[in-house]
């Protein structure tokens, strides 16, 4: 007896043992081990070994502590990948460091094309280029050109902006099925471990890596919270001989999805006010407040960074529009310009069907003839220069309207403040890179396999295999010689 359960014992931890080579290089897998405890004795007998289940190096509390970082991290790295396609969306190479409006110290435009605060500038310092000779035409060009050039920017960028919010948006129900496709995994794969446990422990381990493996993608979308409380009714009891059956609960953010092992709630999109799309619970309508996790930082991203650049662009734009006009509208034309039209617009407006950011133009009158360029304060008066003198003071003038700033500070400052905004994300996704690799080393040390370990593991258990097969066949020839005696 003493000799079969031995056998039985080690031909089990050789299996094991195998089965721990096999997985050397699953990352979620956890590590097994046979656990054997003294065999009751027999008549006074020693009884030898037996199996009293298989242990799994795994510790509950760190991988909750790994779920939860890997959240914090894929939060972090989908807002630092947004912000960085909105650096590309804007046009300028940001410099991280700025932290003041004034200057030059915010931004640089690409090979001085893209840059928009190159633009204001230059569109500014070609006004003041003409009041010093409001009678020349390649002056009035060269001031037209510029302000082509400037609106060709804020529109592009705007476009952009529109285009990529919306990229966002419609991406956004991917991930909502994502989520609930893996809600409905870990579901089942609770049930599983619930039923397994009931029998031999053991028998859940291979499942729990799995179910531990889907927590982890589903932490990457969002936060969750999960716990495999005891189902004490009656019936749970009744069913199970007294047994205390556990079930899964599970929370995504604020709101309960899996209840006592069946799923209760599902994800939906819906469309905010502001057009952006957010995420609710199907059945309250309630909206899912995250914390962490792909989903968030995409809507953070969207919601505090980029929604807020393209509405200070349009306000810039709009302030623009509106400060020039106010000016030129007061002034007169070239005497010859023909077909002129005093109280006209510098820039105008227009509307595109599907966009919800402001396009601005020059007046086309002016496109086609400079010389309409309203100038001067007296009819008649070709060299007479206050009005655009005025206009291109106003690059310098802080207006209310942008927070008692320039627009050219204006623009830098929200430059500035994206700028930070990146270097912060950067930094901090830096920081919780590291973190999450110690966590993961930390695992990896309790439940991680060993080849070196394993080799000997089973080498080990060989000879015992080896020994107590030895003593079998000993004991067996005893007892054949004392029956032919």
């Amino acid at each position: 007896m003493m000799a079969r359960t031995s056998l039985e014992a080690n031909q089990r931890a050789i299996e094991l043992a195998g089965h721990n080579l096999a997985n050397v290089s699953n990352q979620s897998y956890a590590r097994q081990r046979l656990r054997i405890e003294t065999a009751p004795s027999v008549g006074g007998v020693g009884g030898g070994i037996e199996v009293a289940g298989v242990e799994q190096y795994r510790d509950g509390l760190l991988d909750r502590q790994v779920s939860k970082e890997i959240s914090v991290l894929a939060y972090l790295e989908s807002k630092q990948e947004i912000l960085q396609y909105t650096e590309s969306t804007i046009g300028q190479e940001i410099e991280r460091q700025a932290t003041t409006p004034e200057g030059k110290a915010a931004s640089q435009g690409i090979s001085g094309q893209l840059g928009l605060g190159d633009g204001l500038t230059e569109f500014f310092n070609s006004l003041q280029e003409l009041s010093a000779n409001p009678a020349s035409f390649a002056n009035r060009q060269v001031a037209v050109f510029k302000a082509q050039n400037l609106t060709d920017k804020f529109n592009k960028i705007s476009e952009r902006f529109e285009h990529f919010i919306h990229e966002l948006n419609n991406n956004f129900q991917q991930n909502v099925d994502r989520v609930n496709n893996l809600v409905t995994t870990i579901q089942k794969l609770g049930d599983k471990v619930s039923s397994a446990e009931l029998g031999d422990a053991g028998a859940a381990n291979d499942v729990r890596d799995i179910f531990h493996q889907k927590i982890e993608q589903i932490s990457k979308l969002a936060d969750i919270e999960f716990e495999f409380s005891a189902d004490v009714g009656p019936q749970a009891t009744s069913q199970t001989g007294g047994t205390v059956e556990k079930k899964l609960n599970l929370w995504i953010g604020d709101v309960q999805f899996i209840e006592k092992g069946d799923i209760i709630d599902r994800l939906q999109q819906t469309t905010l006010p502001n057009g952006n799309t957010d995420m609710k619970a199907g059945s309250s309508d309630k909206i899912v407040k995250l914390t962490s996790g792909e989903m968030k930082g995409v809507m953070d991203a969207r919601d505090q960074v980029v929604t807020k650049f393209r509405d200070d662009l349009d306000l810039l734009a709009q302030t623009l529009l509106t400060k020039v006009n106010d000016v030129h509208q007061k002034g007169f034309a070239l005497p010859d310009a023909g077909g002129g039209q005093d109280n006209a617009n510098f820039f105008e407006s227009e509307g595109v069907e599907g966009r919800y950011g402001l396009s601005i133009r020059v007046n086309s009158n002016l496109e086609l003839n400079p010389g309409l360029i309203q100038t001067s304060d007296e009819k008649d008066n070709a060299g007479n220069n206050k009005i655009v003198l005025e206009m291109a003071q106003l690059g310098r003038v802080k207006f209310s309207e942008v927070n008692n700033l320039s627009l050219t500070e204006k623009f830098n400052q929200s430059i500035a403040d994206f700028g930070q905004e990146l270097n912060s994300t950067n930094s901090q996704a830096l920081d919780q890179g590291a973190v999450n690799r110690l966590l993961i080393r930390q695992r990896e040390a309790l439940g991680g396999v060993s080849i070196d370990e394993e080799m000997a593991s089973l080498l080990v258990f060989q000879r015992a295999f080896q020994a107590n097969a030895r003593l079998i066949t000993i004991l067996d020839g005893l007892v054949e010689e004392s029956i032919n005696f």
